[in-house]
């Protein structure tokens, strides 16, 4: 499992009912690929637990809100170049807080090195594998036909063709960060 992958090699084998191991190197391919397009579909560079070193600008109040949510753990806080005691930090699943005073003004005067993220969720996972069934099963197609017939000929393209299947994108929908 690459770092980074919403689902194991194991889960893809089984949604798509392969017992052998002849298509491991390109099922662990799709395996990345269909995560990384959910993943920038939702504006998150990851959902999973992740490690950020943040700099941000001081406001003159006691709360930074940090992009990535959310929040776990927090493992350092300097304000001004100087260490702040861990002991004075508190913080929830979307905000870091000093427990008195506040982050004084300023431009990138604030580092937070946070952890942000959860354990996959069932629904993402399985947005997960609706992608890479839609991703295996269109190896051979073309990616923009829409329709074909036959005997005098019709043929129809879609104008764009998403890697993630209408299915997998209202289990995602939760997810998408918004600002």
């Amino acid at each position: 499992m690459a770092t980074g992958d919403l689902t194991t090699l194991a889960a893809a084998k089984e949604w798509l009912e392969i017992t052998d191991t002849s298509q491991d190197g390109l099922l662990a391919r799709l395996i990345t690929t269909a995560s990384t397009a959910i993943q920038n579909s939702l504006n998150r560079p990851s959902l999973a637990p992740t490690v950020y070193d943040g700099v941000f600008d001081g406001t003159g109040g006691a709360t930074i809100v940090p992009k990535n949510y959310p929040v776990t753990d927090v493992a350092s806080v300097t304000v001004d170049g100087a260490s702040v005691l861990l002991d004075r930090v508190v913080w929830d699943a979307i905000s870091i807080s000093l427990k008195a005073g506040t982050f004084p003004r300023g431009r990138g005067n604030v580092r937070i090195t946070y952890t942000a993220g959860q354990p996959i969720p069932a629904d993402v996972e399985q947005a997960c594998l609706l992608t890479v069934q839609a991703l295996f099963t269109s190896l051979d197609l073309d990616p923009n036909l829409s329709s074909e017939s036959g005997t005098g000929y019709s043929s129809s393209f879609r104008e764009t063709a998403g890697a993630i299947p209408p299915a997998a994108r209202v289990l995602l929908s939760q997810y998408k960060r918004v600002f």
